[in-house]
């Protein structure tokens, strides 16, 4: 989903925040018996990684965003704060989150509105403790160049990218296109490293003790492939992005992912019904 000048404003009405270890307090003047009631949340990273805050039933959803933006990625303001969105997975035995095949329909994703509170969200949807909060950039700007110029959004925007990819995409893309994509990020993570070094950095064992083939590269190719043949196609890719500084790697990796999946586009399983919000 495109949103070419990202003139988003997820805080229309104004309010008084302070912040005090990922507390949200509202200064509005809300009845006390909502004051009180305040519950944890784990708020998730696209790398599984979480980040764990408080809140009242009358906070909303862009002042959780906001809470985490600022405790995990920059203590700044960041440019491109609106493009960022939290996506909630029901976590009920009856819908297990999975991520093998690009196609599976049993993976339930909602889009919560930024000025929906944690009450209606439980209205809604259920108890926040049977949900996964995932935060994800969901607006892009024309060119992802613009994202590089802030180094925060653009490892958040290329980590959620690869993460995707390897969940949802890489078993269906070409053996080169597999292969050139792990290739970037192995040269990306050993950037510091000549052409000798990297060599002997890219031996099948150490890889595959130290961080797993199927880190880089889908099981489909791994287990096709002899690992003689499989380390001279990689050999061969990176001594191809010798040279490449760590951001380039990225960019690369983006756009040649963009010429095989649009990951741009959502997919949605619609149904007819009443807005609810």
């Amino acid at each position: 989903m495109n949103e070419s000048n990202l003139k988003i404003n997820p805080f229309p009405f104004p309010c008084l925040l302070s912040f005090n270890e990922s507390f949200i307090h509202i200064g509005i003047g809300y009845a006390d018996r909502n004051m009180d009631k305040t519950t944890y949340l784990k708020i998730y990273f696209p790398n599984g990684s979480f980040h764990t805050l408080r809140y009242t039933p009358l906070t909303t959803i862009a002042e959780l965003i906001r809470v985490v933006l600022k405790g995990r990625l920059s203590p700044y303001e960041l440019f491109y704060a609106s493009s960022f969105a939290l996506r909630i997975k029901h976590l009920g035995t009856e819908q297990q989150i999975v991520f093998s095949s690009f196609n599976k329909n049993n993976v339930v994703n909602k889009w919560l509105h930024p000025n929906m509170t944690m009450e209606k969200v439980q209205i809604f949807y259920g108890p926040p403790d049977e949900l996964k909060f995932e935060l994800r950039l969901r607006y892009f700007p024309i060119s992802i160049d613009a994202f590089s110029q802030d180094k925060a959004i653009f490892d958040f925007f290329y980590e959620q990218l690869r993460i995707d990819y390897m969940r949802l995409k890489s078993e269906h893309v070409s053996i080169t296109v597999a292969i050139e994509l792990g290739s970037l990020e192995i040269r990306k993570l050993f950037k510091d490293l000549n052409s000798t070094a990297l060599d002997k950095k890219v031996n099948m064992d150490y890889l595959e003790e130290e961080l797993g083939l199927r880190t880089f590269f889908p099981q489909s190719l791994i287990d096709s492939h002899k690992t003689r043949i499989l380390r001279k196609h990689i050999k061969a890719c990176l001594k191809k992005y010798e040279g490449l500084p760590e951001e380039e790697c990225a960019k690369r990796f983006c756009f040649l992912l963009k010429d095989v999946w649009n990951w741009e586009q959502e997919t949605y399983t619609c149904n007819l019904g009443v807005n609810k919000y």
